[in-house]
């Protein structure tokens, strides 16, 4: 059974999430505050954060940063009322998985999150080799000689299947649904960050990948002859 910490300020929004998160089978901590979330994550093992970005005191973007310099692999799913992307752009840099903009459907909301939970890379999984880096899905990092890089879970995800389809093309669409999940094809932007994220990590020069390619108007791939 997967535990959600569910840090919201908005009383009435978070007591209606608990009640439909716990209803549908998750156990589920909720929390008014970004500190009282971290309380609660020291206390107890958790598969997923659900944060507000606009909290008092500390706010979910700090709290973000703070899980991610601890844990890179557990998702975070951000929620956000503003109507530009700005706030959610950044929470997407900071290690975001996702983010979800107010107001919205608590079964939409639901299936996204099943959708990411089911994306945790399994354990077992051989290593693979993506140009000079080896990945290491049981750890959730890619390594060079020394050099050590903590990957998110949903840019496991994203490595995995350019992995599983070496030197070819993975469009867009199918990296969204396979990656998110189908109906997920508005969360370009979303793929577009992640993708940016990965690229600050294993690219010499993120602005001139040699690794991780675009193939315009198509998709991604990795290169096969990087080193």
């Amino acid at each position: 059974m997967h535990r959600i910490i569910l840090v919201e300020d908005e009383e009435h929004l978070r007591y209606g999430l608990e009640f439909n998160l716990k209803k549908e089978g998750f156990l589920v901590t909720g929390c008014s505050s970004a500190e009282s979330g971290l309380d609660a994550w020291r206390d107890s093992d958790c598969n997923l954060f659900l944060l507000d970005i606009m909290l008092p005191g500390m706010s979910g973007l700090e709290m973000l940063e703070t899980i991610r310099q601890k844990d890179q692999s557990c998702p975070v799913v951000m929620l956000t009322a503003r109507s530009d992307e700005s706030d959610a752009v950044v929470a997407l840099e900071l290690g975001a998985d996702d983010y979800v903009r107010k107001p919205f459907g608590v079964s939409e909301l639901i299936a996204r999150l099943r959708r990411i939970l089911r994306r945790l890379p399994q354990t077992g999984v051989p290593l693979g080799t993506i140009g000079p880096w080896t990945l290491d899905l049981d750890n959730y990092r890619i390594s060079r000689n020394d050099q050590v890089m903590a990957l998110t879970n949903m840019e496991c995800a994203i490595l995995q299947l350019l992995l599983a389809n070496p030197g070819a093309v993975v469009s867009r669409e199918d990296l969204l649904e396979k990656v998110w999940g189908p109906g997920m094809s508005t969360l370009t932007r979303t793929l577009d960050n992640h993708v940016a994220r990965l690229r600050r990590k294993i690219e010499l020069d993120p602005k001139e990948p040699t690794i991780l390619l675009t193939v315009h108007g198509i998709g991604y791939k990795l290169a096969t002859n990087s080193n």
